[in-house]
């Protein structure tokens, strides 16, 4: 099933009846931690002020950090774990 896509109109693009931009602020510490928690449990609270200052706020980038480090651990787990 195809989802309806809204279609802008011209006068978005020249200036005219446009809608008010708005501004996000960045995410604070608190709120970074409850990201980075869904994909890293046991997170401490230096590798959360980390992946906080290295995204900026930013929530993808908080996401994709988190997940970077998962990934990291579990390739780091992989390769030195004994075979057989």
């Amino acid at each position: 099933m195809r989802r309806p896509v809204a279609a802008a109109t011209a006068d978005a693009f020249d200036g005219g009846d446009a809608a008010a931009p708005f501004v996000l602020p960045p995410l604070d510490e608190p709120a970074t931690s409850q990201i980075v928690e869904r994909w890293l449990p046991a997170a401490d609270p230096y590798t959360v002020a980390a992946i906080h200052s290295q995204a900026g706020g930013v929530p993808l980038f908080v996401e994709e950090l988190a997940q970077s480090r998962l990934a990291a651990a579990a390739w780091y787990a992989m390769r030195i774990t004994p075979a057989g």
